[in-house]
């Protein structure tokens, strides 16, 4: 197995892998197992190639992983990372709201 940065002719290899864990395709008994992931559209795919925050991991010519990296600016456009975010400072823990705006 090798891992490298994506590119755009892995854009449907990703995509393929996605469709397999997306939550809407798994069986209540995957889901408990926690293979959940975020939609991402080939679009997002290419902007997020742009910034170098994707990587496959390849065997034999065929892509089986990816890892999927970007700023919070990025990842601002899900609901999901908009919630409450837990931060350390000294030693007490502190909430903040993160949102897009």
């Amino acid at each position: 197995m090798i891992t490298r940065f994506a590119t755009e002719l892995d854009i449907d290899s990703i995509l393929r892998l996605q469709s397999l864990n997306l939550y809407n395709n798994l069986s209540p008994a995957e889901l408990a197992q926690g293979f959940v992931t975020t939609p991402i559209t080939a679009e997002q795919i290419k902007v997020i190639l742009a910034q170098a925050g994707l990587f496959v991991a390849e065997e034999e010519g065929k892509v089986i992983g990816y890892a999927y990296a970007g700023s919070w600016d990025y990842f601002f456009q899900w609901e999901i990372f908009s919630l409450y975010a837990l931060t350390f400072n000294a030693n007490r823990f502190l909430w903040r709201t993160n949102y897009c705006g």
